[in-house]
């Protein structure tokens, strides 16, 4: 069985919230961390919330959370909820064919839809945002703090990678190793940089600031 890419984006959205349980994420922020279309992504969160499974708050500082904990939204719900069909084959929708009737192979392919379900119910959000969750949030730029219109990136190694509504973006200057524009040093612990960020469509020679800055922390 092949899932959608309904149902994909579906679980990375899950994923991604689960990620974050005490705060609010935008359609925008998800779409930018995972490169995907904001057209998609609407339709997918709305076809979320009504399968009870996001909840949407409303307003300025509005956004979409959980509606439920982490470890009660089984694989298998999600699945169920997302999949148009979870036939394998037309006979077990109700589709006849000349040897309907005789042939093993619907009760076979119902046995195989069973097995799927069984293993999807075996698992929940939390088992997989949970064991990685470092790693998760590193590669989808939650670790970073975020200004209007930041919508996620990530500085390690030396490296910047930093998005910005949806953008990828260089990050021109140096300090401490790393590819930052103005970095500057706060508080204790981790050290943080302020980033100017600028077109990744900009040449070397014709680099314009758009984005203002943004605190990536080092780690």
């Amino acid at each position: 069985m092949h899932l959608t890419r309904f149902t994909d984006y579906g679980l990375r959205t899950l994923i991604y919230l689960a990620l974050r349980p005490d705060e609010l994420a935008s359609i925008a922020e998800i779409a930018g961390a995972y490169q995907i279309s904001e057209n998609h992504m609407v339709k997918v969160v709305h076809h979320l919330g009504q399968a009870g499974l996001i909840e949407t708050i409303r307003g300025r500082n509005g956004g979409m959370r959980l509606a439920r904990p982490a470890e009660a939204i089984g694989l298998g719900m999600v699945v169920r909820a997302t999949e148009p069909t979870l036939a394998l084959v037309e006979c077990q929708e109700g589709e006849s064919c000349a040897i309907s009737g005789i042939c093993r192979l619907q009760k076979i392919m119902d046995e195989v839809q069973k097995a799927m379900l069984a293993v999807l119910d075996r698992y929940n959000l939390s088992d997989i945002a949970g064991p990685n969750s470092r790693a998760l949030r590193r590669r989808t730029g939650l670790h970073l703090s975020r200004g209007a219109g930041w919508h996620g990136g990530r500085i390690a190694g030396g490296t910047c990678d930093c998005r910005y509504r949806g953008r990828r973006l260089w990050v021109f200057g140096n300090g401490a190793g790393a590819s930052c524009t103005d970095s500057r040093r706060s508080g204790a612990g981790a050290p943080t940089y302020q980033l100017a960020i600028w077109r990744e469509s900009d040449s070397s020679r014709n680099r314009r600031h758009v984005a203002g800055s943004a605190n990536c922390h080092l780690y």
